[in-house]
């Protein structure tokens, strides 16, 4: 029987926790989304001879055309052919990119930019 009071006590404290309304900070901002134009699909370069230039066009939700409010990345990335390494290598940290393909092995990349 005392098992029994106890079981409807807890039970109890349960339903009346249950009903607390929760008052969490219901205050949301904005977050500035970054819109890219300017990278095509695919790029065709020579090797040893040719320099990728790409230009960006980087525009932010809340800042605009401001470029201080975004931090850039570009990555080129390879994958031994019949392999499985993949291998990413930062070849800038600027919104334009201008990178010489001196000592660029001839082969497919996929190159990414992160703003």
């Amino acid at each position: 029987m005392k098992k029994t009071y106890c079981l409807l006590y807890m039970l109890g404290l349960l339903a009346f926790t249950s009903c607390v309304d929760d008052e969490g900070c219901n205050t949301m901002s904005d977050v500035n989304e970054a819109k890219i134009e300017g990278i095509e699909d695919s790029y065709y370069k020579v090797a040893d001879v040719e320099n990728l230039e790409i230009p960006v066009k980087v525009t932010g939700t809340l800042s605009g055309d401001d470029q201080s409010s975004f931090d850039y990345m570009w990555y080129l990335c390879a994958k031994d052919v019949g392999g499985t390494k993949h291998v990413h290598t930062v070849i800038s940290n600027e919104k334009d990119l201008s990178y010489p393909l001196t000592n660029i092995r001839p082969g497919t990349y996929s190159i990414y930019f992160r703003a």
